[in-house]
């Protein structure tokens, strides 16, 4: 007679059935989820770029809502640890088309700004990956603290060169 631990074959347990089962039912899960948000209107098509009852996908905006203010080429040699370095930027100030008489006479001022901000700069915050964002919204901030609550809308970074 044969023995009994001979007899029966161990075969191993497979890992991942659980894993996977429980991702297909969050999947499942998440997808009547997002349905749900839309249908019930908790999160609008039209952020989502859906086409909305009208069948426009977005909202027109009118371009004389806006003026610009041009500032002029700002050219700078930065110094640092390697050697010199050129900084070429030129900008638009998006504003208010009230107010842009106002932007373009506290033009100096500006340019001032610029000047101190791009010059304090390193070398390794120029070539960060997400260095234009961030010189956008630190000189947006700055122009608009001079120009007043309202009057600058954004800033249009038109050249940015570093040589």
């Amino acid at each position: 007679m044969a023995d009994a631990a001979t007899d029966t074959i161990h075969v191993p347990h497979k890992k991942g059935g659980k894993a996977l089962i429980l991702s297909l039912c969050m999947a499942l899960v998440g997808t009547i989820g997002g349905f749900a948000l839309i249908y019930f209107d908790v999160i609008p098509s039209g952020i989502l770029g859906a086409k909305s009852d009208s069948g426009a996908s977005a909202e027109i905006v009118d371009v004389s809502e806006f003026a610009y203010v041009t500032v002029p080429p700002i050219t700078l040699t930065l110094t640092g640890a390697d050697a010199f370095q050129h900084l070429r930027v030129s900008a638009e100030i998006e504003t208010t088309p009230e107010a842009k008489s106002a932007v373009a006479a506290s033009l100096p001022r500006i340019l001032d700004v610029f000047n101190g901000y791009l010059r304090a700069l390193e070398s390794e915050e120029l070539t960060a990956p997400h260095a234009l964002a961030v010189i956008r919204l630190q000189l947006l901030r700055r122009v608009q603290t001079i120009a007043g609550a309202g009057a600058v809308n954004d800033i249009l970074i038109t050249e940015f060169l570093l040589n």
